[in-house]
């Protein structure tokens, strides 16, 4: 069974689909299937091979279990963008986001220690809804001097074609 395959039964099984809400909170972002982590971490490897970037970059929180599991099997870093500042984080880039789930403006924090000028990123994530988290990631990696190699989620509200995904909302939908 495919990534794909095996998260439309969950979603058909355990999770629900209201308009462009999707809950799976029962196999992806509350609770987590290794199983289909280890599966959707190995077509995110495919699609994008190790030599194509050197650190993996995502949002805290729901991105850093796809990040995990793609450092593994990739044997690369990955940092995650903070959503407030801590103490010990002295020099940094900010950038301000939109979260379609959370319905709530954001401002995400990247250390300057943790990223080194002409660095390759592959920014992944859960979700992608209108592009705002990308986006603002996109801002915060060309202000450290980096570029994105590529972007990837889990799934693709916007069925937009430029990213890669496990899955699109109109797969679900059909």
């Amino acid at each position: 069974m495919t990534a794909k395959e095996m998260l439309l039964k969950l979603i058909k099984d355990e999770g629900s689909v209201k308009g462009s809400v999707i809950n799976v909170e029962r196999f992806i972002n509350h609770k987590v299937s290794y199983l289909l982590y280890d599966k959707i971490a190995n077509a995110f490897i495919e699609h994008f091979p190790t030599d194509s970037f050197d650190k993996i970059l995502t949002v805290e929180s729901s991105g850093i279990i796809l990040a995990s599991f793609i450092a593994a099997k990739s044997q690369k870093d990955f940092i995650f963008l903070k959503k407030k500042k801590p103490l010990t984080m002295n020099e940094y880039y900010s950038e301000r986001s939109y979260s379609f789930t959370k319905q709530a403006e954001t401002e995400l924090f990247l250390s300057k220690t943790v990223v080194e000028k002409g660095e390759k990123l592959l920014f992944v994530d859960d979700f992608y809804a209108n592009g705002s988290t990308s986006a603002s990631a996109k801002k915060l990696i060309e202000k450290a001097g980096c570029e994105i190699s590529g972007i990837g989620v889990i799934i693709d509200k916007s069925n937009n074609n430029d990213i890669f995904s496990i899955l699109k909302l109109k797969d679900i939908k059909e």
